[in-house]
């Protein structure tokens, strides 16, 4: 596939015979930057991200990369453009390592120590008991929920995809845990990939590139933060009610 730039063009999708999750959904993510997606929950955020990366087809419309319409390939040819960091971290009960390397197996161990670096996870990996060869368990089941989802960033940042997709990668996390998570996605983002980001906090995507807001099953408001602030939308709204209140109810 030439070019990571993302088009969802007229989508409309239902799962299986429920209602309709997006309809007439066109959205426009431009190479390079970062496009973050919000809304209220069960908008159809994370039904995008399944869209892009193809673990899902649409009923009606294209998704294309670099102006090509993904339904002419084979699902595991367009995974191979994407990583894929979601809430529910899914691990193998292997060593730590072998779960990195999963996403390049022909990688070195030099490069994997790298994304360890760079996920925010080497010294906690290097404290486990046989440090890189440590056995996580199943489904990761030795780790925390911040350990686990350092560890699928790594992997994405050991893939080296050119469209990564980051669906609420900091929900369900304590205060110290979500901090090291932010970072470890601030270090994925560091290069110029295509990101499409649902966040569960507003904060986290004010300096996206643009912001999609989902509405009714469509794009409701686009642009950057203070475009839509200053736009006095539903984005604004929702902005203004996750913001924490001074003693006496200013802001």
């Amino acid at each position: 596939m030439d070019g990571a730039a993302i088009d969802l063009s007229h989508v409309d999708f239902s799962y299986g015979r429920g209602p309709r999750v997006l309809s007439d959904f066109s959205l426009h993510v431009p190479e390079g930057r970062l496009t973050a997606l919000v809304g209220e929950s069960g908008c159809g955020k994370s039904t995008v991200l399944s869209l892009i990366a193809q673990l899902y087809r649409p009923d009606r419309g294209t998704v294309a990369f670099g102006g090509v319409d993904t339904a002419g390939y084979a699902p595991e040819s367009v995974l191979r453009n994407v990583a894929l960091v979601d809430q529910d971290v899914f691990l193998f009960d292997d060593s730590v390592t072998d779960n990195v390397r999963y996403a390049r197996p022909g990688a070195g161990d030099e490069g994997v120590r790298e994304a360890y670096r760079l996920a925010n996870a080497d010294n906690f990996v290097r404290a486990l008991p046989q440090g890189y060869d440590t056995r996580i368990g199943e489904n990761g089941g030795l780790l925390s929920g911040g350990e686990r989802q350092r560890i699928s960033i790594a992997r994405a940042i050991l893939r080296d995809a050119p469209i990564v997709l980051l669906d609420e990668a900091t929900s369900n996390l304590d205060v110290e845990n979500e901090l090291a998570v932010r970072r470890a996605i601030a270090n994925l983002l560091s290069s110029r990939r295509t990101v499409v980001m649902v966040a569960h906090t507003l904060p986290i995507i004010r300096g996206a590139d643009a912001i999609a807001l989902i509405d009714g099953g469509a794009v409701a408001e686009l642009g950057t933060h203070e475009e839509l602030l200053a736009r006095g939308g539903k984005y604004s709204r929702m902005w203004g009610a996750s913001r924490p209140r001074r003693r006496g109810g200013h802001e």
